[in-house]
């Protein structure tokens, strides 16, 4: 869940009509119930791989369940980098990360590339 910010007030606003129309492509047309396996839209949605890092993992070999979020930040972050390229007129989009959680389905295991 996303929440734009204007930071000079602290306090959340509306989104303009450029940036709901750029962001209204990733809106998910049904609300899904917690714990549901969803089949993204690759059309739709964006792709960010990762690479786990030697960092990332615990002892037994898998990723730490933290480092999830930062995954989760670094494919904000390209987003919002790729969203600015494709709004020029738009100042830059403000937003407040108000809530992320997560289901851990299965675990991510480090292996040799």
């Amino acid at each position: 869940m996303l929440a734009p910010y204007r930071f000079d007030t602290e306090s959340p606003r509306r989104l303009t009509p450029e940036e709901r129309a750029a962001l209204e492509v990733y809106l998910e047309p049904v609300k899904r119930e917690r714990a549901e396996r969803v089949v993204v839209d690759r059309g739709r949605a964006g792709h960010y791989p990762v690479q786990v890092r030697f960092s990332d993992v615990d002892v037994y070999r898998h990723v730490n369940n933290v480092v999830y979020y930062e995954y989760f930040q670094e494919a904000r972050i390209r987003l919002f980098m790729e969203l600015g390229r494709g709004m020029p007129r738009v100042r830059a989009l403000q937003v407040v990360v108000a809530r992320t959680d997560g289901d851990y389905l299965a675990p991510i295991m480090l292996r040799a590339v």
